[in-house]
């Protein structure tokens, strides 16, 4: 089967349509060396009779001339080719140079400019990123001040509720004391006038034969003590009002005491609230202050230009010798490698290296 496309594309759907510059550059060439296309274009019709095994010396020195004229015609096309493209590349190298005298020019203008923004947006990054840190270390204080405060105040409130427990204790304390003392008091001393208008009955049983005179006395003396049970009676009674009113009092002065402790315990419930928030706006601020540089120091034109700043990491081989090949060999491309790995085996012929299969091969050299 012959190399050379033998089908006239002109013969086909669309072969009335104008040559293309290709095309006719291609014609235009076999005109001007008619005698290397003429001998390229004999090479490639005998492809068909390259042997596919060589036998016998004959035959590989046959082989052999064929590749030298092929060389040959390929060198030939080759030159022609460099010559063709030379006032190609005189044009190519002259709308280069026009241009790229007035790019870099423009780059250096860039450049230019470039400098004293970029200085004026470190600043403005710095300053800015400066502030969000101020702001944040001032809410990060206030949230602590709030917070020392909450918990001064929760103290104070719960030694306000002790306080206040104990007090409501000893007013309970006390006043069952009071009221134990009252009524012990009261029954001695009803047990003594109920003695007495014991006696005096008996007495008066023992004497109702004596003269009326006498009676009258005792009846006299009976009611004097009847009247002191009474005022006994009314007596524990008023001690005994005195002293629920003072618990009372007591009670209420516990209770107002426990009530205040509660709005001081709910007091230092919001102030701590109130630090949780300020130290959350603080990390927030924070956040804010470690945004990227780009963030910080953005800068629009008026004419729709944005200006930003870009952070990049940047390396430089300082030593060759020394370098952490292992950390980069996920970073190597294959062609990279192949690259390394054809200098080595130039360099160390017959040797093996890990990874990589060294064999040697015989190529046919014609010259």
């Amino acid at each position: 089967m012959s190399i050379l496309n033998d089908t006239d594309t002109r013969l086909g759907i669309g072969g009335n349509n104008p040559p293309s510059d290709a095309d006719v550059f291609e014609q235009k060439m076999r005109e001007q060396y008619p005698e290397t296309f003429s001998f390229a274009e004999r090479l490639l019709n005998a492809a068909d009779r390259i042997p596919t095994e060589v036998n016998d010396d004959e035959t590989a020195g046959k082989v052999a001339d064929f590749i030298k004229q092929v060389k040959s015609a390929n060198k030939s096309l080759d030159a022609a080719r460099v010559e063709e493209k030379e006032v190609y590349l005189q044009g190519s190298r002259m709308v280069d140079g026009m241009f790229k005298s007035w790019t870099e020019r423009l780059k250096k203008l860039v450049d230019a400019a470039a400098t004293p923004l970029s200085e004026y947006q470190k600043k403005k990054e710095d300053e800015e990123r400066r502030k969000r840190e101020e702001e944040a270390q001032r809410k990060r204080e206030e949230a602590e001040a709030a917070l020392r405060e909450g918990e001064r105040k929760r103290k104070e409130a719960e030694e306000k509720e002790r306080i206040a427990k104990e007090e409501q204790a000893r007013a309970h304390a006390e006043a069952e004391a009071r009221r134990k003392a009252i009524e012990e008091e009261a029954a001695r001393k009803k047990a003594e006038q109920e003695a007495e208008i014991q006696r005096l009955k008996d007495e008066k049983a023992a004497a109702e034969k004596a003269d009326k005179e006498k009676q009258a006395e005792l009846k006299r003396q009976l009611d004097e003590a009847n009247d002191k049970l009474k005022a006994a009676k009314s007596e524990e009674r008023e001690q005994l009002k005195a002293a629920k009113q003072d618990a009372e009092a007591a009670e209420d002065a516990a209770h107002e005491l426990s009530k205040q402790a509660k709005a001081d315990n709910r007091e230092a419930n919001k102030l701590i609230d109130t630090a949780i928030r300020t130290d959350k706006q603080a990390e927030k601020l924070d956040k804010l202050a470690n945004k990227d540089a780009a963030d910080l120091a953005r800068v629009r034109g008026r004419e729709g230009s944005v200006a930003t700043v870009q952070t990049l990491w940047v390396g430089t081989v300082t030593n060759r010798e020394i370098i952490d090949l292992e950390a980069l060999r996920q970073h190597f491309k294959d062609d990279d490698i192949q690259i390394a790995l054809n200098s080595w085996v130039k360099a160390n012929p017959g040797k093996q290296l890990r990874g990589a299969f060294v064999r040697e091969e015989n190529r046919a050299i014609v010259r």
